[in-house]
């Protein structure tokens, strides 16, 4: 995107990790809050950065 310098996902389930699902596995397991952090690039214009936190619902169970 234009003017962004950086973006970051950050995911957390009792602590921060930088990878969903940890330890690159597959899991239908969701993370309890997202991070989301935009830091706009260098340069003229607004600068600084948006970090946004979303709690998620928690995934209801699959039946067989």
């Amino acid at each position: 995107l234009p003017g962004v310098g950086a973006l970051r996902w950050r995911f957390f389930d009792g602590g921060w990790v930088d990878r969903w699902p940890p330890g690159g596995g597959a899991s239908k397991a969701w993370p309890r809050g997202v991070e989301l952090e935009l830091t706009l690039a260098d340069g003229p214009g607004a600068q600084g950065s948006l970090r946004r936190v979303v709690q998620l619902p928690v995934r209801p169970e699959e039946g067989p």
